[in-house]
């Protein structure tokens, strides 16, 4: 079974030029992206209201 190190480069699909944004792109997901999507799923499965969540 692959790691996820692995995994993630092989998702990301680096080249020379996209380092810089990919690592930005990395950074942005696990510090809010995940929280939020993670958020939006127990409130739409738990919550009494309905849940709007938008990707940009």
């Amino acid at each position: 079974m692959e790691n996820l190190p692995e995994i993630c480069m092989k998702l990301t699909h680096l080249g020379e030029n996209s380092i810089h944004k990919t690592a930005r792109d990395l950074t942005r997901d696990t510090a809010f992206g995940w929280h939020n999507w993670t958020w939006a799923q127990l409130q739409s499965q738990n919550g009494k209201s309905n849940v709007y969540y938008n990707y940009f």
